[in-house]
């Protein structure tokens, strides 16, 4: 568990993160990278499976390291969100981030996550009354993240044009953001997606476990261009291996 290595996506909400993250798998263990993916498994489970699962990994988690609530909790008073269920939804989306990191039964290198700490930060600030001081939030972060059993983070930073990503939204069977039922919100979740970059870039110079990468997911049909993806992460692939090494 010392050498574990998370890749996580991030990105407004329809940009694409689970199918990204299935064809990061992909490429990875076509690079003989061993992989989990948990979350993504979780996540296309039934809702009443879901929530077992999630219930099941927090409880298990957060039993063992009780001291991560009182870093999540401040994480989330930083943000001062506006209602009781707020709070109560961000705490468990933070502690099942955690969970799906911090859990040992599936035995891989790197652990791939559609939704990781930079969705639980959007989430957080979307929900939230103020955006905290920045140095006094990375410092939370790289508290949380020193918690875990992790050498890198790797924060695949997901874009599409506006039009593509309103049409993927509409077509979802089953999403579960605050845009799938208003879609009013567009303009002030994109603004909270450009604002939680800035601080997951501003992160990754203060801190050289965490990394950043672009990958443009432009295609409306969904299908997505594997060599682009590749070379997204040839870079961190040859670090990896070379650390390793």
């Amino acid at each position: 568990m010392a050498s574990l290595t998370i890749v996580e996506c991030f990105g407004v909400p329809g940009v694409g993160k689970t199918h990204v993250a299935s064809r990061i798998c992909q490429i990875l263990e076509a690079e003989g990278i061993s992989t989990s993916d948990l979350g993504i498994l979780i996540g296309k489970a039934s809702a009443f499976s879901r929530v077992l699962r999630k219930s099941s990994l927090v409880c298990r988690s957060t039993a063992k390291h009780p001291a991560a609530l009182k870093i999540v909790f401040r994480i989330v008073k930083l943000h001062r969100p506006r209602k009781l269920r707020h709070w109560l939804k961000l705490m468990v989306n933070w502690l099942y981030v955690r969970a799906l990191i911090a859990d040992n039964s599936p035995s891989a290198a790197v652990r791939v996550l559609d939704q990781g700490i930079g969705q639980a930060l959007w989430s957080t600030r979307f929900y939230g009354q103020e955006a905290p001081n920045r140095e006094i939030l990375i410092g939370a972060l790289t508290e949380f993240l020193g918690t875990l059993p992790t050498i890198a983070l790797l924060i695949v930073c997901i874009g599409a044009p506006e039009k593509v990503v309103r049409e993927r939204l509409k077509q979802r069977q089953d999403g579960r953001s605050p845009l799938d039922k208003n879609e009013d919100l567009w303009e002030r979740a994109s603004q909270e997606t450009s604002a939680t970059k800035c601080v997951l870039e501003y992160w990754t110079c203060n801190s050289s476990r965490v990394s950043l990468t672009d990958y443009n997911n432009h295609r409306s049909d969904e299908a997505l261009d594997h060599k682009l993806l590749s070379h997204a992460l040839e870079s961190w692939i040859a670090a990896r291996v070379s650390h390793v090494g």
